[in-house]
């Protein structure tokens, strides 16, 4: 019926060091991709490498002047591991950024040896990884970023936040009568959502997607145990697709919204109550 999104499983090793940790990536950023070795011009938060989570990085700060900037934006909010190896026995400036926020501080590090710390990034937040050095010159040292799936939920607007493939990471919907527009970014793509009515009485849910196909959806009442909605539908791209039911003032319903064709990249819809 309702298809799990899967994790890829990614095995690596850094310096005697191996993490084993489940991971979606993409990225963002303008810089240049890089994967193994550090790619100079890379001074400038514009011209940041670009890096794969997961991927161990080799860089080295050829002088005091050279400044190495790496950039990582996640695909879904995540629970970071940042490593940084140094291979000098030396000191190394170190920071982390998130230019998104204001280019507010996550971290600021003075560090020799390994370093590794946790946090957590948020969805589509571009953050800047820093390193530099005082200590000389031709200094080679290691950096990567593991990381996992954080399953939350989170309150919304009026846009869908990815991730919320499931019932335990649905959407929160801040008004429960908002228009709420989403999109399938491919066919593995679930979307859920979940609202408390302000008033009790008759509601009408309408899901109504902008190009045509086919979709399944179900509208679930957590209180009372039961599905009000279940089931396939086909839509033209123009009209919307009408649940009626009797709401329940401060209840829980979840909706579920899934596109059953093939092809879906980026397939867009909104959902309201009314």
């Amino acid at each position: 019926m309702m298809k799990t999104k899967l994790k890829n499983k990614i095995s690596l090793c850094l310096a005697m060091l191996l993490v084993v940790i489940s991971c979606n990536f993409n990225v963002y950023a303008a810089g240049e991709q890089i994967t193994g070795q550090e790619k100079e011009s890379n001074n400038t938060w514009d011209t940041a490498n670009v890096i794969t989570l997961g991927t161990p990085i080799e860089g080295t700060v050829s002088s005091s002047n050279d400044i190495d900037y790496f950039s990582y934006t996640p695909d879904e909010t995540k629970k970071i591991t940042y490593i940084f190896i140094d291979n000098n026995n030396t000191t190394y400036n170190l920071y982390i950024l998130d230019k998104t926020d204001n280019n507010k501080i996550v971290d600021y590090a003075t560090t020799s040896g390994v370093y590794q710390k946790e946090f957590k990034f948020q969805y589509n937040h571009e953050y800047i990884m820093k390193v530099s050095s005082n200590s000389g010159s031709n200094l080679p040292y290691q950096l990567a970023v593991y990381g996992e799936r954080i399953k939350e939920s989170v309150w919304i607007s009026g846009q869908e936040v990815e991730f919320n493939g499931d019932l335990e990471c649905a959407n929160i919907l801040k008004n429960p009568t908002a228009l709420v527009m989403g999109k399938f970014t491919n066919s593995e793509d679930h979307d859920y959502f979940r609202f408390t009515p302000d008033k009790s009485g008759t509601t009408k849910l309408a899901f109504h997607p902008f190009n045509s196909g086919n979709y399944f959806i179900f509208l679930y009442d957590a209180i009372r145990q039961n599905y009000i909605y279940e089931g396939n539908i086909s839509c033209d791209g123009q009209s919307s697709h009408i649940i009626q039911y009797d709401a329940v003032k401060d209840g829980l319903y979840y909706v579920a919204i899934v596109s059953t064709d093939s092809s879906t990249n980026n397939r867009q819809y909104y959902i309201q109550n009314y």
